[in-house]
């Protein structure tokens, strides 16, 4: 039970602390007064965002603080996940939202995830807001919905694990697939860059070979005529230097003949002649045998650019082409079967799919059971809110679909991660018409009805201890305000109700009453809230009837109003 609610620096409101009581309590006030701050402050503590437009003007920090006891065994479990200390039964969550910085959340006064704190917070107490018609009218949330008071959660849970895992293990399976089938190709690859560069049989020598003959070849007019002339200057010309060196061999060996000691130069000259003589000789011996050979210059060229393609395809170089052929090689030689973890993961993506079918069908079949059983049980709480003659149906469709996964019945279905339905509340208000969507109910009044007897069939299989509404009474008024007065009367002999309303009707039903009201304070109006006397609370609800002025008349009223539920 919500037994006290602090809220500091939020919005207009500086300091409020509010002590709660069991049954139906309701809060009343003129608009504007603050009520929706309220709503608000207590927001946070569901875990909704915070944002630090909330701090009062002029302030740091906002905080918001609510404590709870009584708490169900569902919350005592949550918190023991979190390893949060409750043997006193009492349980204190407390929200902080400052300028700078992001807010901060605390259970017990132990800093937690704000997501901690919806987590505990959502299992003891639920606040119905004016947005909680929007949310009831899309179907997304209906399949939800009929999980929770069937119980089926877990199982759905379990339903959802298994599309997860047949979403991973199909991914995984397929990138295997597709790493064998790449695998394979880089080794047809391999295979044919190996073949090419071995029948290339390239090497350095050979390439440094080609490339001086072609060079050769590609000069030999030039080369056979400096081959020729070096020929002729060195022994063949008239004046070459082998005769010019004969000549002066011939006077040093007059000289010799006069003097022993010059011999051994004419050895050195006699020789240098005879070395002269012979490169001569060589070298037009070499000049002749130079031709120009059109064919085997294009031979080597054709050669040559074996070379070239392949030292640019393989690296550049014949050591880096010699380089990745071992490592071709290497890989070719490599033991890369992938087929043993394919047939895992298909094994293992049977059995995940056979279980999902399972689960599903299972969690189809009881959710078939459970929807007449929820059906049933809104139209009671419809036939004391003043649709005695109303109908309710949770239709359930299964997704039909030829290449579904789950097959049942002869027929197959389409899995998605809540199973193979598709749920959605229809709504008539009279027997005979024909059942409408929830979505197209026109009347806010009927719609408002509808979402009471949900939260009242839903609080009652949750377990939840507190609920709050806020604007209950959208759409409604007169004999049906009073119908839904009195079953939140009933509904507050199992939870603590609190109910923001501005209809007397429904204020008259309340078993304490709180006014919501504004005052200036140091020059600043503040939003304020105080508990009202039996006196106090006859004059709210005889204001309420008739707005700011207060009547004999609207006091009798309000008395009568209030002899119902003495």
């Amino acid at each position: 039970m919500l037994r006290k609610l602090i809220v500091n620096n939020y919005a207009i409101v500086r300091e409020i602390s509010t002590d709660f009581d069991d049954g139906l309590t309701i809060l009343s006030g003129e608009t504007g007064a603050g009520k929706s701050i309220l709503i608000g402050a207590l927001n946070l503590i569901l875990g909704e965002r915070a944002s630090s437009d909330v701090i009062r003007s002029g302030e740091h920090l906002a905080v918001v603080e609510a404590e709870i006891d009584d708490i169900p065994k569902s919350a005592i479990e949550e918190l023991q996940r979190l390893e949060i200390d409750c043997d006193d039964g009492c349980v204190k969550f407390r929200r902080e939202v400052q300028t700078k910085g992001p807010s901060r959340a605390f259970v017990n006064d132990r800093m937690v995830p704000v997501s901690a704190l919806k987590s505990v917070a959502s299992t003891m107490f639920d606040l119905v807001g004016q947005h909680e018609q929007q949310y009831l009218i899309n179907t997304d949330h209906h399949i939800a919905f009929l999980d929770s008071f069937a119980g089926l959660n877990e199982l759905c849970g379990h339903v959802t694990i298994l599309f997860e895992q047949r979403v991973n293990v199909k991914a995984k399976l397929d990138k295997l697939a597709d790493k064998a089938q790449r695998h394979k190709e880089m080794l047809e690859l391999y295979q044919f860059q190996v073949q090419e560069i071995e029948q290339a049989g390239l090497s350095s020598d050979e390439e440094e070979a080609l490339l001086s003959e072609k060079k050769i070849l590609e000069n030999a007019g030039k080369l056979r005529t400096t081959l020729g002339g070096i020929s002729g200057v060195l022994a063949t010309d008239d004046h070459s230097i082998t005769s010019r060196i004969a000549h002066i061999e011939a006077m040093l060996e007059e000289a010799v003949e006069i003097d022993r000691s010059l011999a051994e130069f004419l050895e050195g000259i006699a020789g240098s002649r005879y070395l002269l003589e012979e490169t001569g000789r060589t070298l037009a011996s070499r000049a002749e045998s130079v031709e120009a050979n059109p064919n085997r210059l294009e031979e080597i060229e054709s050669r040559l650019d074996v070379y070239y393609d392949l030292k640019k395809k393989y690296g550049g170089s014949i050591d880096a082409l010699n380089a990745y052929c071992k490592k071709a090689q290497s890989e070719l030689k490599s033991d890369m079967d992938l087929s043993e973890q394919i047939e895992l993961h298909r094994t293992r993506l049977q059995g995940i799919e056979e279980e999902l079918s399972l689960s599903a069908v299972e969690l189809s079949t009881k959710r078939q059971k459970h929807a007449d059983i929820l059906s049933k049980k809104v139209e009671k709480e419809l036939s004391q809110l003043g649709i005695a003659k109303g109908q309710f149906r949770v239709r359930i469709d299964r997704r039909e679909d030829e290449q579904g996964l789950v097959e049942h019945d002869g027929k197959r279905y389409r899995v998605e991660r809540d199973g193979i339905d598709q749920t959605e509340f229809y709504f008539c208000a009279n027997r005979g018409e024909e059942l409408r969507p929830l979505a197209k109910i026109a009347s806010g009044g009927e719609l408002s009805r509808v979402m009471l007897a949900l939260k009242t069939v839903g609080a009652s299989k949750k377990q939840l201890e507190t609920l709050i509404f806020d604007e209950v009474d959208s759409g409604i008024g007169g004999e049906v305000a009073a119908a839904v007065g009195r079953k939140l009367r009933q509904l507050a002999k199992k939870h603590q109700i609190i109910v923001i309303t501005h209809l007397q009707q429904i204020a008259a039903a309340g078993e304490h009453h709180y006014q919501v009201y504004k005052e200036k304070q140091n020059g600043r109006m503040v939003t304020l809230i105080r508990r009202l006397s039996e006196k106090e609370r006859r004059e709210e609800i005889g204001r309420m009837l008739t707005g700011d002025k207060l009547t004999e008349t609207s006091l009798k009223q309000a008395d009568e109003l209030l002899a119902e539920f003495e």
